[in-house]
């Protein structure tokens, strides 16, 4: 099963970056995809706080400060 998430991963990175290098399109645009892991080592202490907790803070910054041109996409894996 781990293997099958590794190769899912890798064909969705890859396609990810074909689609955003404009090599499909005549145009391109900025684009950025925030890959999220949120599998269950995402709960394991880091300092004070979870991961998983450290992750959304830092997301509630970045996310909101990203300029409106940019094309975004947002994926968790690891999650059910």
């Amino acid at each position: 099963m781990r293997k099958f998430a590794g190769t899912l991963c890798f064909i969705f990175c890859f396609l990810t970056l074909l689609f955003s290098s404009g090599v499909l399109f005549a145009e391109t645009r900025p684009a950025v995809v925030i890959i999220l892991d949120a599998s269950g080592s995402m709960w394991g202490k880091a300092g004070n706080e979870t991961k998983i907790e450290s992750a959304r803070k830092v997301l509630a910054e970045v996310v909101p400060a990203l300029p409106e041109s940019l094309d975004t996409g947002f994926v968790a894996f690891g999650h059910r």
